[in-house]
């Protein structure tokens, strides 16, 4: 790409042929297309765009994207500052004009200038982070910005634009909790406090801004610190009563909703336990039989679940939520009961005491809670493989197969056990075989005495058989793959 399509302007022959084009019969088109006319200002733009995507590569162009910034086309412009914050330090020379933009946002003449600020905020961080100037304007810019009941484009980018900077030595916690308690707009708010918590500095004075805003009627802010407090560990540990009263009422609520969806569900199919053109219902009086039998066991809602990781992550310290916890997943109509045995792990470590939970749920009757799985068990390691070991023996394919896939990623020594190995082989599904096949891969040279078990695979009638049997016996027995023989089409008869 030349630099000279940055500064590409139409001249009047161009403008006379982007006017003809269109009248041109199609067959005339089709042999011309070679000189369609493109307007300059999509030539502009494609070159800010590429220069983008090569990020520091593109510092020689410097001195032209800071001329772009002068572009009558806003979507040039815009690209341009992007381009300039991606290219970092190297482009200091265009920093006397980023704080023109910047500083033009706060006039709403011309239209889009609050924009083009937006994005000169976040680009005057990247470039000159350690810089007391950057942090200044940006500083003054949020404080003036803050009061409006509106949430601006640039009030928001100038809270990123500060993230940028918290590791150069300015101190931002400080500047973001003082604005918190101006900010008018719930969105800038929301913005402040994940903001805080992905910065990680002085969690002694964040963290009980955050219990604040856990108690706030206004739950995206909530939600906010929720997230916030699961960033900072065990530091977080004063929150825990908190969190702990936020869970209890945010899973009873997802309770209410189960019971009121099987209410729902049992007018659909009929008041009585049976139905002569129906199915019969189960008189369970925990929704958890008719959902399972239905699939239409209810979501774990967001908030009970960022509530539980949170709890998790903080660890130790949170060990006074391990009562509620035990209770929370010892009720089997719980929806979020493999959440909260997954966070009694994270604080104690105590395995053997959530078995019972992790195998009740790799075995869940509905693929989507099953699936749900597969973060935790892999999260907890070594220690699940005998959970995993159960579940490759269900009477369901897709169980087994997840469980392949599992083991294959935490353990895979133990899908070398010959039971194990040969029954895997010759699954009936083919979503076993191939996640067996796969897992015997990831062992490497280890699988080697599978060979035998594989090298038959490379002549099967399935492609993608033989094409992961190749694949493991290249990672497994390398000098057996070249002497096979194998088919690209199915063998014939």
């Amino acid at each position: 790409m030349s630099f000279r399509e940055l500064r590409k302007q139409d001249t009047a022959l161009g403008r006379f042929w982007q006017a003809l084009w269109p009248k041109l019969p199609q067959v005339a088109q089709k042999r011309l297309i070679k000189l369609e006319p493109k307007p300059a200002q999509l030539v502009r733009r494609a070159a800010c765009e590429a220069l983008f995507d090569m990020q520091t590569g593109a510092a020689e162009a410097v001195p032209t994207l800071i001329e772009t910034l002068t572009d009558s086309d806003p979507q040039v412009k815009w690209t341009a500052i992007r381009t300039l914050g991606e290219i970092g330090p190297s482009a200091s020379d265009a920093l006397p004009e980023l704080v023109r933009v910047f500083k033009g946002g706060f006039n709403p003449v011309p239209p889009g200038a609050a924009k083009l600020a937006a994005a000169a905020s976040v680009a005057l961080a990247q470039i000159a982070p350690a810089d007391p100037l950057v942090f200044h304007l940006l500083k003054g810019a949020l404080e003036e910005k803050a009061a409006s009941a509106n949430s601006s484009d640039l009030a928001l980018a100038t809270v990123s634009g500060l993230e940028q900077i918290a590791g150069a030595g300015h101190d931002i916690v400080s500047t973001l909790l003082a604005t918190l308690s101006q900010a008018g707009a719930s969105a800038l708010r929301y913005r402040i406090l994940s903001a805080r918590g992905r910065i990680g500095q002085q969690p002694q004075s964040v963290v009980p801004v955050l219990i604040d805003a856990l108690r706030s009627e206004d739950s995206a802010l909530r939600s906010a610190a929720v997230e916030s407090l699961g960033s900072f560990g065990a530091a977080a540990a004063p929150a825990v009563p908190t969190l702990i009263l936020l869970a209890r009422e945010s899973l009873a609520q997802t309770r209410n909703r189960a019971q009121e969806s099987l209410v729902q569900l049992r007018k659909r199919l009929g008041t009585s336990s049976t139905r002569q053109d129906g199915p019969e219902l189960p008189t369970d009086p925990q929704p958890i039989g008719l959902f399972k039998r239905y699939g239409l066991l209810p979501e774990v809602d967001p908030m009970s679940s960022s509530l539980l990781r949170t709890l998790g992550s903080i660890g130790r310290p949170a060990k006074e939520a391990i009562p509620f916890l035990v209770e929370e997943y010892n009720q089997r109509e719980n929806p979020a009961r493999c959440e909260a045995a997954f966070a009694r792990w994270q604080i104690d470590g105590d395995v053997q005491a959530v078995f019972p939970v992790l195998l009740e749920g790799i075995r869940h009757p509905v693929f989507h809670e099953r699936s749900h799985m597969i973060p935790f068990l892999r999260r907890i390691g070594s220690e699940a493989v005998p959970v995993l070991l159960v579940a490759f023996r269900d009477t369901d394919s897709t169980v087994r197969a997840t469980a392949v896939e599992c083991l294959a990623k935490i353990q895979p020594e133990a899908l070398l056990d010959p039971v194990i190995l040969k029954s895997g082989i010759n699954d009936s599904n083919l979503s076993v075989r191939i996640a067996m096949i796969q897992g015997l891969g990831a062992c490497g040279e280890k699988a080697a005495a599978a060979a035998p078990l594989l090298k038959p695979l490379l002549n099967h009638s399935k492609h993608v058989i033989r094409k992961v049997a190749t694949e493991a016996l290249e990672k497994t027995a390398p000098a057996q793959t070249k002497n096979a023989s194998v088919h690209e089409s199915p063998p014939k008869p």
